[in-house]
């Protein structure tokens, strides 16, 4: 689905007006960041991670040299993806996941680690770092920075494997990813809350079973 709107996107009547753009860059965030959860708990082994790593890397570089940048936002938002995948199933303990949420959650907030102006500025052309969301009608909605595709990959790795609460975490990462992308503010801080939100006391039975064993 994420493939088919960022495809169909441009080739529908042109929407002129910044809430049609936020409409539009939200449904594309969401579909991208739906993408990578699925992605996320369909993962198999370690070589099979670092196989769609590659394979999306390639991708969306085909994309690139086409001159397809709407295209090229999906497999370059699975290679981040794995990315924050191949992390979290190395890291899969409870306190890693905290801290390590913690930890990017605060820099983002300080504007260390996200780039806030990502999300008015549009992508430049063959940059992996931002991923272009489409508007109606062609052009750019948004452009949205890679590290939160890290994040929600990591968030659908740890999820599974530490027992959390599939459900919750989806909604709430997801409905927060939309949240910010509407009001076009930083999403890495948001999507991470929300998925310490959803989790808290398991994280916390995560960390003591860690220091029990």
């Amino acid at each position: 689905m994420a493939v088919t709107e960022t495809l169909v996107a441009p080739a529908l009547p042109s929407a002129d007006g910044a809430p049609y753009m936020r409409i539009a860059a939200v449904i594309a965030a969401v579909l991208i960041g739906a993408a990578v959860l699925a992605a996320a708990w369909l993962q198999g082994g370690r070589f099979t991670l670092l196989a769609l790593l590659l394979g999306t890397a390639l991708l969306a570089l085909a994309f690139d040299a086409a001159n397809a940048r709407a295209a090229a936002s999906v497999p370059e938002a699975m290679m981040w993806g794995t990315v924050g995948m191949l992390f979290a199933r190395q890291f899969a303990q409870g306190a890693v996941a905290v801290a390590v949420s913690l930890l990017v959650a605060g820099l983002a907030l300080g504007g260390i680690a996200g780039d806030v102006s990502a999300l008015t500025a549009r992508a430049s052309a063959g940059d992996p770092l931002t991923l272009e969301l489409p508007a109606f009608g062609g052009g750019q909605a948004l452009a949205l920075p890679a590290l939160v595709v890290i994040a929600i990959g990591a968030i659908g790795t740890w999820t599974p494997a530490l027992a959390l609460r599939g459900r919750w975490t989806v909604m709430l990462v997801l409905e927060a990813l939309a949240l910010a992308v509407a009001l076009r503010v930083d999403p890495v801080a948001p999507v991470l809350g929300a998925f310490l939100v959803a989790n808290a006391d398991r994280l916390v039975a995560a960390i003591r079973e860690d220091d029990t064993r």
